[in-house]
């Protein structure tokens, strides 16, 4: 019977055999059309059928889904863009700009030497470090270091140590390269592995122009202290 009802039409079967037919009542049959109208969902179980309001109300659900996380990123995006502009920040360099001026007064107040310190640089020179030391392993060194428009390091060193040991400390592998005058005053070059410096002996004091700037930036730094 159950053979029958899968190929056989009911309208088929109600003409040729009521009996027969009076058994097939469960629907859908495979290319046949339910009376209420839906679409039958072939191989599913007894009475079961294909609503397609349930297929679009999932579909609207999905593109709702979409959107709502659209907009909940852009919100995201738009509350960092607001908290970027409030938060101070470098200007690509990732190093903030120190006012040395007033640890450089200090320092020619303290140290037994003139303490030299750059004036008349343009704005594109920012001072990223300065310190007066003075603890027992280095007594009395003065550091004032600046990031070039080049985008380099450059840095003047004083202290009361010697020549030779001043250009140790400042630069590795450091070797004599030909002296510059510089300001009426004769410096001896040194060339490095990463850095290059300029030093010149000024009464007990060594000062070391110190940097990875190509000659150039460190002889105008030279040429500005004061």
């Amino acid at each position: 019977m159950r053979v029958l009802r899968s190929y056989l039409p009911t309208s088929w079967l109600s003409v040729a055999h009521p009996r027969l037919a009076s058994y097939c009542v469960h629907w859908p049959f495979p290319g046949r059309i339910h009376p209420s109208g839906r679409t039958p969902v072939v191989g599913a179980g007894k009475g079961m059928v294909h609503d397609e309001g349930v297929a679009g109300k999932s579909s609207m659900r999905g593109r709702q889904t979409v959107r709502d996380m659209i907009l909940s990123m852009l919100a995201i995006g738009g509350v960092v863009f607001v908290g970027y502009l409030f938060i101070p920040h470098s200007e690509g360099s990732g190093l903030k700009a120190v006012d040395y001026r007033s640890s450089a007064a200090s320092a020619k107040r303290a140290a037994p030497y003139p303490v030299l310190a750059p004036e008349g640089l343009s704005d594109r020179w920012k001072a990223t470090s300065v310190e007066y030391n003075q603890d027992k392993k280095r007594p009395k060194a003065w550091h004032l270091g600046f990031l070039t428009p080049g985008g380099q390091y450059a840095a003047v060193e004083q202290s009361l140590e010697a020549r030779d040991k001043a250009v140790a400390d400042a630069v590795e592998g450091a070797k004599p390269d030909g002296t510059a005058t510089i300001g009426g005053q004769e410096w001896q070059r040194y060339q490095g592995k990463s850095y290059r410096a300029l030093v010149v002996q000024s009464g007990s004091a060594t000062t070391v122009v110190v940097g990875s700037a190509g000659w150039e930036e460190l002889t105008e730094f030279a040429q500005s202290l004061r």
